[in-house]
């Protein structure tokens, strides 16, 4: 495993990318919709063999709350490894549960920005929560969102390096993409502490 800094000024983003000498090709990624992923550092595996066989009916996902990690599986092979970052004060739920819908750019309609009526933004961000002067509500973007129990899902986020969302599992935007295009809707997920 090598480490690959990229620094974007004022941030430096760590990421491990995993060398394979099983598989010549370069992986194609999909296009990624919105802007990137921000943080200090980010961990990403890639096992570019199991990658190759894996596809949306043969996947599952297991979040280790404790960790901070998620891992995409092929059977009992790795596909994927990545950081994530769950909900803060562990209001993300554990237990079994499966992906329940798909959708590759969603819109938060409980969490964003309050604007006022010449597009300023303004202090609050729950949509049931107006400020005075809020005239406009734009819901946060959740790229690559997969609803995973109730209003809690996966979906392309920013890592600072502990839970820090509101019950939903931010992911890195390429480890995202990867998990969507090889997942389904009743692809099992196991969310464990």
């Amino acid at each position: 495993m090598k480490a690959v800094f990229l620094t974007f000024l004022p941030l430096s983003i760590v990421f491990f990318v995993s060398s394979c000498t099983t598989q010549s090709s370069a992986l194609k990624l999909p296009k990624i919709p919105g802007e990137g992923v921000f943080g200090t550092r980010h961990h990403l595996d890639l096992n570019h063999a199991a990658l190759s066989s894996a596809d949306s009916s043969n996947t599952r996902l297991v979040i280790d709350i404790s960790d901070q990690m998620a891992t995409l599986y092929h059977g009992d092979k790795v596909v994927l490894e990545t950081a994530v970052s769950t909900g803060k004060n562990n209001c993300t739920p554990t237990g079994h549960f499966r992906v329940q819908s798909k959708a590759l750019d969603k819109t938060s309609s409980l969490y964003g920005a309050w604007f006022d009526g010449n597009d300023v933004p303004l202090e609050g961000s729950a949509a049931n929560r107006r400020p005075p002067g809020g005239v406009r509500f734009q819901g946060a973007r959740m790229p690559y969102w997969m609803q995973i129990n109730g209003h809690v899902g996966m979906h392309v986020g920013i890592l600072p390096g502990y839970p820090a969302s509101h019950g939903c599992i931010r992911v890195p935007s390429r480890a995202q993409a990867i998990i969507y295009e090889k997942t389904k809707v009743g692809t099992p997920v196991i969310i464990q502490r």
